[in-house]
């Protein structure tokens, strides 16, 4: 056990804490790239946002937020090709079991900062018909909780209903 004995310069401190802290944390520039990708895809260029994704060094491949980022461009992608909010909310209190109409609302609440309200809409889903889109549901909502991260409470809940759906 090593430890302190009297005043030490900085020097001396960051020495010792060394051993024990992780000094791999990303560098300013990652975020700055990072950050700058969230960006677009908040601003809705998603395709700027895959491209400059795709241009990120490799050694950044083992960071969570990569991770995350990855699965935020890809359900915002999907999200693109599903019709207006409005008109899904529509059609799912028509008829409940329009899993259809349910998924692509579920992308875009997901994309209006409803996160909570998308989880439930693909929970719903994996109720009415697990196999729908061959596991589209459960595939998405996997794409949703590293999105959101393993300690975002919403992937914390939803992850344990998900699994008691599934088994």
């Amino acid at each position: 056990v090593r430890e302190f004995l009297g005043a030490q310069p900085e020097s001396a401190v960051r020495e010792l804490l060394d051993e024990y802290i992780n000094t791999n944390q990303p560098t300013s520039s990652s975020n700055q790239s990072f950050t700058a990708i969230y960006d677009l895809i908040y601003a809705n260029n998603i395709e700027l946002a895959r491209q400059q994704f795709e241009q990120l060094p490799a050694e950044l491949s083992d960071e969570a937020e990569y991770t995350q980022l990855k699965s935020l461009i890809e359900i915002y992608e999907k999200a693109k090709n599903a019709r207006n909010i409005e008109v899904l909310e529509d059609l799912v209190k028509q008829d409940s079991d329009d899993c259809q109409a349910r998924y692509e609302m579920a992308l875009q609440l997901f994309c209006l900062q409803k996160q909570a309200e998308s989880v439930d809409a693909l929970l719903t889903i994996l109720k009415q018909n697990r196999n729908f889109g061959d596991d589209l549901a459960r595939i998405t909502l996997v794409e949703i909780f590293d999105a959101l991260g393993p300690e975002n409470e919403i992937t914390k809940v939803s992850r344990k209903k998900m699994f008691r759906l599934l088994y």
